[in-house]
């Protein structure tokens, strides 16, 4: 038996896999239409050509400083080799 609010050794795999876990049972229907109403408004205000690209690669100190000093808001990056034009065209 698993404890609560642990995965299993199946889930851990899949996980490192695919990149993304899909917790059944997580958040009841009212607070998953809570989650979505609130993603909507974020996503109304959200203006990608104020966004930046994420990279571990050449910046540990800028990166470490940025989570550090926006912990307590909620910002959106892109990752990897995507440019901006081709998100905000």
């Amino acid at each position: 038996m698993v404890p609560q609010g642990s995965l299993t050794s199946d889930q851990l795999e899949f996980f490192n896999s695919e990149g993304y876990l899909v917790l059944e049972g997580f958040a009841n229907p009212k607070e998953c239409k809570g989650l979505m109403q609130r993603m909507e408004e974020l996503l109304e205000d959200f203006d990608p050509s104020e966004s930046s690209i994420f990279s571990t690669r050449n910046q540990p100190e800028l990166t470490a400083n940025h989570f550090y000093e926006s912990a307590d808001k909620i910002s959106f990056f892109f990752e990897g080799n995507l440019t901006l034009t081709s998100v905000c065209s």
